[in-house]
């Protein structure tokens, strides 16, 4: 039975776009899903292969996860299922996607007893943006890694600080830790911190540590907490950020979802913001006979 191309992989690359897993969960999987084996040329020895929706969802996954085009997805995957999932569970654990941080955006951040954040860096990426999203992600998580493929690691060793964690995803889809990250607390910003939080985040945060919250009109909130937050002391406002994210922000109640899910699809459903209805209607999808829903 024919592999798929570099050139097929990099077209279904795409199905796991968080508008592509919306898609499923509004129904719409037939004719999206067409539309990317005609772009794709899949023939149909190799959609034999397929046996329901989300074997195919698989089979790509398994194809792109070992390929040398590997997308930023599959770097996402990969801590979910040997971080979050693999070490930790989400009944006690949070992931963050995209958590703005100053002027940048933390790739993946993992909440449990302290705070940990990934930047990745595929081979697809350039290394030009690092220095900056590093200084800013210290400044509001305790423990700072870059995680990047095994052409880069040498590259991303010489271009960030020693107390940098550097982890490699392997060809074998296993993450290996070239360099633990070693803690610089006294980076942290209180200030940085709030800026990173909701509003009612940082609200919750002050109640907790017995800090009345300004009576103030709601134009000058924001510079009547930010003032309050550069007053605080950092690690404790590190500590009550991580309890407050894990409650507003958890993910426990997407465990049943996403133990029946295909593994392709986990890191996906972690980071789309779907309804009831919507979380039954992606496990139809993906559980329908693909010749069927196909024809």
């Amino acid at each position: 039975m024919s592999r798929m191309t570099r050139q097929q992989i990099n077209v279904l690359s795409h199905l796991f776009s968080l508008g592509a897993i919306m898609r499923l969960a509004k129904g719409e999987s037939s004719a999206f899903i067409r539309s990317f084996l005609n772009e794709a040329r899949i023939t149909n020895e190799q959609k034999k292969r397929f046996q329901t929706i989300g074997s195919f969802f698989d089979v790509v996954f398994n194809a792109l996860s070992t390929s040398e085009i590997r997308n930023e997805y599959i770097y996402k995957s990969a801590l979910a299922h040997k971080r979050l999932l693999g070490v930790h569970s989400l009944n006690t654990a949070t992931m963050l996607n995209e958590f703005r941080v100053g002027g940048s955006k933390a790739d993946v951040v993992i909440l449990n007893g302290t705070s940990t954040v990934y930047e990745i860096k595929s081979d697809r990426d350039s290394l030009e943006r690092l220095a900056s999203q590093l200084s800013n992600y210290q400044k509001v998580f305790y423990h700072t890694n870059v995680i990047t493929s095994e052409k880069q690691v040498a590259s991303v060793l010489a271009a960030v600080p020693e107390n940098i964690g550097v982890l490699c995803l392997t060809k074998r889809y296993q993450i290996s830790t070239v360099r633990e990250a070693k803690e610089r607390p006294e980076l942290l910003s209180s200030v940085c911190m709030f800026d990173s939080l909701r509003r009612d985040e940082s609200q919750a945060i002050l109640q907790n540590i017995g800090i009345e919250l300004p009576e103030v009109p709601n134009t000058q909130l924001y510079q009547a907490l930010s003032a309050l937050f550069t007053e605080l002391d950092p690690m404790l406002v590190h500590s009550e950020m991580v309890k407050i994210l894990k409650r507003t922000r958890s993910q426990g109640s997407l465990k049943s979802l996403v133990d029946e899910l295909p593994r392709s699809i986990q890191a996906a459903a972690l980071s789309t913001p779907m309804k009831q209805a919507e979380q039954q209607q992606l496990l139809d999808a993906l559980n329908a006979p693909f010749h069927i829903a196909m024809s």
